[in-house]
């Protein structure tokens, strides 16, 4: 599977999905940097909580993922 990247604009966040499996437990990794691990401790995401609400801030991102 190739990685998918989705942006959320109600939640402000942007996922970064590596693998289908199943999702067992996440890793802060600080306030706004999640991973989630599946059953087998690999990486199955990346999710990274949008802090600046600067909308030049979050247009780049869109611009970067999203096009």
């Amino acid at each position: 599977m190739d990685s998918i990247v989705e942006y959320d604009n109600d939640d402000n966040t942007l996922y970064v999905k590596l693998t289908d499996q199943k999702i067992v437990s996440t890793i802060p990794l600080g306030n706004s940097v999640f991973i989630d691990i599946s059953d087998n401790n690999k990486p199955v995401g990346i999710k990274y909580i949008v802090t600046d609400k600067n909308p030049e801030t979050i247009k780049a991102l869109q611009s970067l993922f999203l096009s």
